[in-house]
């Protein structure tokens, strides 16, 4: 079994394009927040929002989570991308 993570194909290297164009696209701003220490975003109004809109535009693409089936949510992507 070959666990080297540096192979790459045309189609996973394509998909690293796309998730740092998105991640430019969708963090712009994200460097101004005043992040809270804790996992509970409601210390922060402006971060709790934040972290929202970007769940949602993850849910969107089928991102949050990524190898479910599209059908439920997911991009069907595999453990490579």
């Amino acid at each position: 079994m070959d666990f080297n993570l540096q192979a790459d194909t045309p189609e996973t290297s394509e998909f690293r394009k796309e998730v740092r164009g998105w991640l430019e696209e969708n963090m712009r701003g994200s460097e101004n927040l005043r992040w809270s220490a804790s996992w509970s975003t409601r210390e922060n109004e402006e971060e709790y929002r934040f972290r929202r809109e970007l769940a949602e535009k993850l849910g969107k693409k089928g991102w949050l989570f990524p190898m479910f089936p599209v059908e439920y949510g997911g991009a069907r992507l595999t453990i490579d991308h």
